[in-house]
């Protein structure tokens, strides 16, 4: 079977490498006696948030900062390792903010724009909050299977169809979750798809279309899943044979099972139950189906739907 999907193999490794890259946000606690002192900085607040982008390229955009006054200096220490724990996850800025704001309201103010104009105090810490540069969205995975490939029967399974082939992936990768979509162009574009899926750059295929009238934009579709250089495969036409064409493939791309969409992280522990959810369902409808069969031989061909339904609601639990 392995040789069978020589693609899929490779792309299982750089999936699970490239998921080591971080949470998505990171942050530092600062003495306001550093700030005040920051010669670069001109001692501002805002001038020390610059300072940190320069020196360290992981902290991108800021999206949050805290100022920790007086006793409460220490409370900025601990903002920092909640969002460097990933105890403070919240997937938009805008509820970061407020889940902070509100949790530390009695300790801690955010520090607005006119604010950070001003110079650091020394009886504050202050609590800086950036958006990760590394963070990867792994919520999908994807590979991209050759049209020869995909327009033999492999396995005696995918009668040489696109949607088929797409059921047997499901079937050997246990992390790959629904099928979010799949497309079909030239190899190049194919490949690249791929890559930046599992690169976790969403911005690259994962877009919100601008509702226009005229050259006026009113506002934005839901996003969805457009991959430069290929064509989307509708639901009628995944049905159809793969063409042998050696210069085309086709990119599917699934929901990743082992991402933690409330943590925006990948998580084996969570891919281990899911999968452990799904045997205990099947288990169940196993165990039912002998069941009913069970039940239908002891009740006779003659028993009516009603008698079963009775005794199936009595005596089987699941």
């Amino acid at each position: 079977m392995r040789e069978l999907f020589p693609a899929m193999f490779r792309l299982v490794a750089l999936t699970w490498l490239s998921s080591a890259v971080g949470y998505k946000r990171i942050a530092a606690a600062v003495d306001g006696t550093i700030v005040s002192q920051s010669d670069f900085a001109g001692g501002r607040i805002a001038g020390y948030q610059a300072v940190q982008e320069v020196v360290n390229p992981l902290f991108e955009e800021l999206e949050l900062t805290m100022a920790c006054c007086s006793d409460a200096k220490p409370v900025a220490d601990e903002i920092a390792a909640k969002i460097n724990l990933n105890e403070i996850h919240e997937k938009d800025k805008e509820a970061m903010q407020k889940e902070v704001e509100e949790r530390y309201k009695d300790k801690c103010s955010k520090v607005d724009l006119r604010d950070s104009m001003e110079k650091g105090s020394k009886e504050c810490r202050y609590a800086f909050i950036f958006s990760n540069a590394k963070f990867a969205d792994l919520r999908y995975q994807a590979t991209c299977v050759p049209a020869q490939m995909c327009s033999a029967n492999v396995a005696g399974m995918t009668e040489g169809k696109i949607a088929l082939y797409g059921v047997v992936l499901r079937i050997i990768m246990k992390t790959y979750g629904k099928l979010a979509y799949i497309g079909q162009g030239y190899q190049g574009a194919c490949t690249a798809g791929m890559n930046e899926v599992n690169k976790g750059n969403i911005d690259y295929f994962y877009k919100a279309r601008p509702i226009m009238w005229g050259s006026t934009e009113l506002g934005k579709l839901p996003p969805s899943i457009e991959v430069p250089g290929m064509g989307k495969v509708g639901v009628f036409d995944a049905f159809e044979p793969c063409p042998p064409d050696p210069y085309k493939g086709y990119l599917y791309i699934f929901d990743n099972r082992a991402w933690d969409k409330n943590a925006s992280i990948t998580n084996a522990t969570q891919l281990v139950k899911e999968v452990e959810k799904l045997r205990k369902e099947k288990d169940a409808k196993e165990k039912a189906k002998k069941q009913l069969e069970a039940l239908q031989r002891t009740l006779g061909e003659g028993a009516g739907e009603g008698a079963v339904l009775r005794k199936l609601q009595a005596d089987i639990v699941l």
